[in-house]
């Protein structure tokens, strides 16, 4: 049975359900009844026709983008860095043959954005955390311990809210290594996304965890550089 021939059976049966129901040759349940078996009939028929059915490709499954991602996004693709060395001569040369062993551990980097501050200071020494802040600061820490990696080191932003956000979380980690970072300060982020987004080094040889607590643009704009890429 076509698509078409069904619609029109469909159609027929409706109508004949509507002109019963107008007319009070059945009632309400009587039709209710009736229509669930009609169209469950017709469901089953047309589910059991012999019929091939073309299923269209979902457009998310053919999509191509218009830009191809950048595998040295990083400019640290360990594929295109040339050996450092001399000819023959103690000339230096760069027809030497490429790095071709990458690193073999993985950077994993946990973004943390400050707690509450007060807003209504003018002055960035004046903004500190709210008392909510605090806690808000209080309770990423005990998430963080809870995850219960190796952190390699926090780094963080040296804004006051930022400063007093990663005090409190480092309560938790009272021997984990600090590191202050200008570049965090919401004015040079595209260097500090060069600067800490990057892949691990060829030498790295376990995977490291780091924590950087920072803004909100500086994570907003980070990740979406990063995706960008």
């Amino acid at each position: 049975m076509r698509t078409e021939h069904v619609s029109q059976l469909y159609f027929i049966i409706t109508a004949i359900l509507y002109l019963n129901l107008k007319y009070g040759t059945f009632t309400s349940f009587q039709m209710a009844l009736c229509c669930c078996r009609q169209w469950s009939c017709l469901g089953l028929f047309n589910y059991f026709q012999t019929e091939k059915k073309t299923v269209k490709m979902a457009c998310t499954t053919s999509f191509q983008p218009s830009v191809k991602w950048n595998y040295n996004w990083d400019k640290r693709d360990y594929s295109t860095i040339m050996k450092p060395g001399n000819n023959k001569d103690g000339l230096p040369q760069n027809d030497e043959p490429k790095i071709k062993s990458g690193p073999t551990a993985r950077r994993q980097i946990l973004l943390v954005r400050h707690g509450e501050f007060d807003t209504s200071a003018e002055k960035d020494v004046d903004r500190h955390l709210t008392p909510l802040g605090r806690e808000q600061a209080n309770l990423v820490g005990q998430r963080l311990k809870d995850l219960n990696p190796n952190y390699t080191k926090l780094v963080r932003s040296t804004m006051t809210r930022a400063q007093e956000t990663s005090d409190i979380i480092l309560k938790h980690f009272p021997d984990l290594p600090v590191e202050d970072c200008d570049l965090l300060r919401e004015s040079r982020i595209d260097d500090a996304f060069k600067k800490h987004f990057h892949r691990a080094n060829e030498n790295q040889t376990s995977d490291s965890h780091e924590i950087i607590v920072c803004h909100a643009n500086v994570i907003r704009y980070c990740i979406c550089r990063n995706l960008l890429n």
